[in-house]
């Protein structure tokens, strides 16, 4: 997830890293000239311009304009006095006595966030209660009480990748508890909750709050956004380095709290792809994406250890001794397929990576030498949104196969495994044993080339590789087509999609039998010369007009 904060006058969204906005963005004091007015009727009285004094009559008095060097009255002290005044007329718990300190402690707020004047000064009591008891829970107590924030709904549209049992719910891909107990974080609220040492579910780092009840202990429900009414962030405090946990160093800059490392272009914290440095543990510098990057957020850095590129490697090794940083790579290399899901409930083995170099897809020769491919793990941008996702991470990966040939893995019962549909360059690996079309697992791998995937009719089933640009890339199936994407070198057969079945071809008709050719009519015989044809008569010549003899007789 992440979390936008669009900052009061700021032109463009502060997108911190995990959720957290930690910038206070101040607006300048915007205005403009006013508009010129226009000047009344006037009379010249020896030499001088004096108003018609009918036009001045009718003009509304002024007021009175203030000195110009005094200063504008302070909204502060007129709002608290109110949220004080509310808190003695709503709270039981409350009187009149206790109307000086909340004056105190709200002035103290206000002068921080200004907006607090004009928030309280705009608001009903019941409002500016609620906003006393959100930030001054020290003094609003008893029956104003500390309020909890009400968790956001979690959608029950994505599918839980392990099966849930008795007592859980499927919610955001996670299988949650009914009773709040867990094993991993798997059986937690995700993004909100992580599951404790204890086996109960509670608020995770970077959780929205409302108050101190809405964190787990040893943090901090802390306010960035100058709204006063947005929900706080829960932060972990810490004096220096040690008091943050693995993978974090102590950001003075940000308050004192821990977060992860920032590192690359202008952060002074090493380079992309490369080093960097979590407070004074080495590290490798992951990119984020390009909206982060122009937020002066370019990477940040995965706290490295001692185990050279090729080495095996642990993703779950997160202890600052030696024997755990044996199992982290070195930096510039990150544990590359390591197939252990810390959320995975079942899964009882603990299994190891490889240590390989990170690199720029763009430029894949500055990282990976002969006999690697920049594996491209790449995400474009989203266009619906504002927000720049795109970004470009890739992992120097040692191939000796083709997997579009058939014959390009000789040993028996191996096959040309490939990890991103951008390049058809793979490693030759056991292949499974499971056919095309059937249920499929991590635990029962498909047979060949195949992938355990969805085929728009079945999830999780084997899925054939093609090559999108053979002539019949899908022959085992002819109600399959090839799928592709406009970056990816190889494609696998899927059925349409649900409602996009093409329509069924029309049977084609009989062509109509042919008829038989008429026989040819003999051509007729010429007839017997009967001498030579009579002479044509002479024309005659007309006869002449008689002259006119005058009308008719009767």
């Amino acid at each position: 997830m992440r979390f936008v904060w669009w900052a009061p006058c700021a032109r463009t969204a502060i997108v911190p890293f995990l959720m957290l906005a930690l910038a206070a963005v101040g607006c300048e004091q915007q205005g403009s000239d006013d508009d010129e007015q226009p000047t009344p009727d006037a009379e010249t009285v020896d030499g001088e311009v004096v108003a018609d004094a009918a036009v001045v009559d009718a003009q509304p008095v002024p007021d009175a304009a203030p000195a110009p060097d005094a200063a504008p009255a302070d909204p502060c002290p007129a709002a608290c006095e109110r949220l004080a005044l509310c808190a003695i007329d709503s709270c039981e718990s409350i009187g009149a006595d206790d109307g000086p300190a909340i004056e105190e402690a709200c002035g103290v707020l206000c002068a921080e966030t200004p907006t607090v004047a004009s928030v309280l000064n705009g608001a009903d009591c019941a409002t500016a209660v609620e906003f006393g008891t959100d930030r001054l829970p020290d003094l609003f107590v008893g029956d104003c009480g500390m309020m909890s924030i009400e968790p956001d709904p979690l959608p029950n549209d994505i599918p839980c990748p392990w099966e849930c049992q008795d007592g859980e719910q499927c919610l955001g891909g996670y299988c949650v508890r009914d009773d709040g107990s867990c094993d991993t974080d798997y059986h937690c609220r995700p993004d909100r909750e992580v599951c404790g040492a204890d086996g109960r579910c509670e608020p995770a780092q970077f959780a929205p709050c409302r108050g101190i009840n809405d964190c787990a202990e040893g943090f901090e429900c802390r306010y960035f956004d100058p709204d006063p009414f947005a929900n706080g962030t829960c932060i972990r405090p810490c004096a220096g380095n040690p008091d943050c946990p693995f993978g974090e160093e102590c950001n003075v800059a940000f308050g004192n709290l821990c977060y992860p490392a920032i590192c690359g272009r202008g952060t002074g914290n090493g380079t992309l792809y490369a080093d960097c440095a979590v407070g004074p543990n080495p590290g490798t510098c992951y990119p984020l994406t390009v909206g982060q990057a122009q937020q002066g957020q370019p990477g940040f850095c995965i706290e490295g250890g001692t185990a050279e590129v090729g080495a095996p490697c642990d993703n779950q090794a997160e202890e600052r001794n030696p024997e755990s940083a044996a199992l982290r790579c070195v930096p510039g290399a990150v544990c590359f397929g390591d197939p252990d899901d810390p959320r995975n409930p079942y899964d009882m083995e603990n299994q190891t990576g490889e240590c390989t170099r990170l690199c720029d897809p763009r430029s894949p020769d500055d990282t990976c030498v002969e006999g690697e491919i920049c594996l491209d793990f790449s995400t474009p941008d989203d266009p619906a949104t504002q927000f720049n996702e795109q970004n470009f991470i890739g992992a120097c990966y040692r191939t000796d196969c083709d997997a579009l040939d058939p014959e390009a893995c000789p040993e028996e019962g191996q096959a040309c495994r490939v990890l991103s549909a951008a390049n058809r360059e793979g490693r030759c690996q056991p292949a499974g044993q499971v056919a095309v079309g059937e249920p499929c697992s991590e635990e029962m791998p498909c047979a060949g080339t195949a992938i355990c995937g969805g085929n728009n009719r079945a999830m999780q089933v084997c899925v054939a590789m093609c090559d999108p640009e053979a002539e019949d890339p899908c022959p085992d199936d002819p109600e399959q087509s090839c799928y592709t994407e406009e970056a990816w070198n190889v494609g696998f057969c899927i059925y349409p999609a649900p409602g996009e079945e093409p329509e069924p071809e029309p049977e084609p008709q009989p062509e109509p039998e042919p008829q038989p050719e008429p026989e040819p009519q003999p051509e007729p015989e010429p007839e017997a010369d009967m001498g030579p044809p009579e002479p044509e008569p002479e024309p005659q010549p007309e006869p002449e007009p008689q002259p006119d003899m005058g009308p008719p007789g009767m």
